[in-house]
């Protein structure tokens, strides 16, 4: 399963896809919501921010049925050394996005 799963996310470079949707729902955090922004990365630096792949996953839902499978990829978020969220995006065994959560603590 460990194979099949690695083909996956690198046929479809889910890990960059990943990557361009944390930066997508970032940027619009930072935009949308400048106080509750500012309050979590205060003094915003981008110096300041890691981000990295915690885990990548096959789930299966909707049990005993097993009638939906995705791979989910999630992200930590740190800012000046403290953990502050995560994001994490959901993809079909097909390489297909279908869903994502961003989510500040």
């Amino acid at each position: 399963m460990r194979e099949q799963l690695k083909l996956v996310v690198n046929k479809y470079n889910l890990i960059e896809e990943t990557q361009n949707g944390f930066w997508t729902n970032f940027n619009q955090y930072r935009k949308e919501e400048p106080n509750e922004f500012n309050q979590n990365f205060h003094d915003y630096s981008i110096e300041k921010l890691d981000i990295w792949i915690h885990s990548i996953a096959y789930k299966i839902k909707n049990w005993p049925e097993c009638d939906y499978e995705f791979i989910a990829i999630r992200m930590e978020i740190e800012y000046a050394g403290s953990m502050v969220g995560k994001y994490e995006a959901c993809y079909s065994m097909c390489g297909e996005y279908e869903d994502d959560y961003f989510v500040i603590y």
